[in-house]
């Protein structure tokens, strides 16, 4: 359900950015962060939408085989299959961290956009957002190190 929330949100904020241009207008005219904003949003949303809906896939199908043999009363082969399919529920795990992170950088930028036109007000703000999301980075890795 977690990540099915995720990958709407990341589809959501994708679809709510609007560049301040076109990429190739925003260099001619010399506009570099604007360009680097963008591309990073580019970037992390695709990213973070494929990640998502791989997490999704993954997991609900783990979910209904699952839940298959669990009615079955096939506790035999729900354990060989949880057995068998180890490498893709931790891959399911990264790609769920990694698509939160894709918000997490998505976010920066939109949060960022919405704060100034002038550029080194939107730096500024670029890198205090950037670094309250690295202390949600060093928490989230720190959990998971420990788990």
């Amino acid at each position: 359900v977690v990540s099915a929330v995720t990958a709407g949100t990341l589809v959501a904020v994708f679809d709510s950015y609007h560049p301040p241009g076109d990429i190739v207008d925003l260099v001619s005219d010399g506009r570099y962060l604007d360009v680097l904003m963008s591309v990073v949003f580019l970037i992390t949303g695709a990213v973070g939408i494929v990640c998502g809906l791989h997490c999704i896939f993954v997991f609900s199908l783990i979910t209904m085989y699952a839940r298959t043999a669990l009615g079955m009363d096939r506790d035999d082969a729900l354990e060989e299959f949880f057995g068998n399919t180890g490498l893709q529920r931790y891959h399911g795990f990264k790609t769920f961290v990694g698509s939160l992170y894709a918000l997490m950088g998505e976010l920066v930028v939109v949060i960022t956009s919405k704060i100034s036109s002038n550029s080194a007000v939107h730096l500024v703000a670029l890198a205090a957002t950037a670094r309250l999301m690295h202390y949600v980075y060093v928490d989230t890795q720190t959990i998971m190190e420990k788990a």
